[in-house]
């Protein structure tokens, strides 16, 4: 709502999440709290959770780690290395896919506009050593085999790009 405020943020989310990572925590699964996009064009939308620093309070409040994405931060308009070093080593999970700054529009990774230098740098700092997911919307592949090959090759290729630059390989 427009009205929320930042406790009342914290409060909702600490109601609906406590119970999830509670349950989880039994079943010896740990749950990552994943920033969100804050649209430009619609300001009201996602005002809570979508930096390092909501996200890292609320992580650990529950106890659990986070989940960074670079798509979520590029259209929130962060620098996404002063991001990641607020999160430093809590950093569990990368979604890596690129878009236009405007839309959630999951390219492959350097098809976009995120400065990947700016990235590979924070993760750098952040000594990251966790599960990077390339988060990239193939459902406007055709049925044919040698196209969904040429594009997970695609894939795999921009990814180890990335990796090399952030040093995780």
């Amino acid at each position: 709502s427009k009205d929320a405020t930042y406790g009342d943020w914290v409060r909702a989310n600490m109601a609906f999440l406590t119970p999830v990572v509670e349950y989880a925590k039994e079943k010896g699964v740990r749950i990552c709290i994943e920033n969100m996009p804050s649209y430009k064009e619609a300001p009201d939308n996602h005002l809570y959770g979508s930096c390092a620093l909501n996200v890292s309070s609320l992580a650990e409040k529950l106890g659990c780690g986070i989940c960074w994405d670079t798509g979520h931060a590029n259209i929130s308009g962060y620098r996404q290395s002063e991001q990641l070093a607020v999160i430093g080593e809590r950093l569990d999970v990368l979604h890596i896919h690129d878009n236009d700054g405007l839309r959630d529009s999951h390219l492959v990774p350097f098809d976009g506009n995120i400065d990947w230098d700016d990235v590979a740098s924070g993760l750098r700092c952040c000594g990251f050593s966790g599960i990077l997911d390339v988060e990239v919307t193939a459902w406007a592949l055709d049925g044919d085999e040698k196209t969904r090959r040429d594009f997970g090759s695609l894939i795999l290729n921009r990814a180890r790009r990335f990796m090399s630059l952030a040093d995780l390989i």
